[in-house]
């Protein structure tokens, strides 16, 4: 039986290494499998497993989309989070349109643009249309164990893997394999890490303070409180303080 496979998430929250991780479980090469496709029937053919990943819905194959509409069909889904802060550094530094300011700004300047400028509740919103309201999971019905580090919902025949960024090098073939019903071995490798691409990167980020009022949104957010612990809340703020 062919299996559905659909890795949705915000970017920058460890998705790739996900990716990469599956393809290479499944021994599937890039032609194989679908990357943020463009609007359209065609699937990878010749293979066990059809594995998708995306991070908007605009950007599904209209087949899959007909596979998820349909509540008799089965999809397995995989889905990430990532401490907030942390995850729109990454996304700030690779994205296009930020490109001209972070290549010619000076350090200081350029975390000014970003506190001033960059949406920094933009991935916190995305869970509430596209889990809930696209694919039908409500992540907060559930309760959520930090030290565990994901969860299995079940809406249907559609199951998902939630897990979080933090846990994923530890905890990602055990949920996998109970997602999957398969046994998972390889050691995940961590992929399109931003850091190793820019040097700006590393010190744009040792010395950034975030302003209070943007950390209470994201800190005091019903997502971050639902899928942290208190403690871990307070280590994540205080990077930032």
């Amino acid at each position: 039986m062919v299996k559905e496979i659909l890795i949705y998430q915000p970017s920058k929250v460890g998705s790739t290494s996900v990716f990469t991780h599956l393809m290479n479980h499944y021994n599937l090469s890039r032609s194989q499998v679908i990357t943020c496709p463009n609007d359209n029937d065609r699937y990878p053919i010749n293979v066990s497993h059809r594995v998708y990943h995306t991070h908007h819905e605009t950007t599904l194959p209209n087949g899959l989309k007909r596979t998820i509409e349909d509540l008799d069909k089965t999809v397995y889904y995989i889905s990430m989070t990532r401490d907030p802060i942390s995850r729109n550094i990454s996304s700030f530094f690779e994205m296009p349109h930020y490109k001209t300011k972070i290549q010619s700004m000076g350090v200081d300047n350029l975390r000014e643009f970003f506190i001033n400028n960059y949406k920094h509740d933009i991935a916190l919103r995305w869970y509430e249309h596209q889990m809930r309201d696209y694919i039908g999971f409500d992540l907060y019905s559930e309760k959520f164990n930090p030290e565990l580090g994901y969860h299995l919902y079940e809406n249907g025949n559609k199951k998902m893997l939630f897990i979080r960024a933090e846990d994923i090098t530890e905890k990602i073939n055990e949920g996998l394999g109970l997602l999957l019903d398969e046994k998972f071995e390889t050691k995940l490798t961590n992929k399109n890490v931003t850091k190793k691409k820019n040097n700006k990167y590393t010190e744009f980020k040792n010395e950034l303070k975030i302003p209070k009022e943007i950390l209470d949104t994201l800190y005091n957010s019903k997502h971050i409180k639902h899928f942290y612990s208190d403690d871990e809340i307070n280590q994540m703020r205080k990077k930032w303080e």
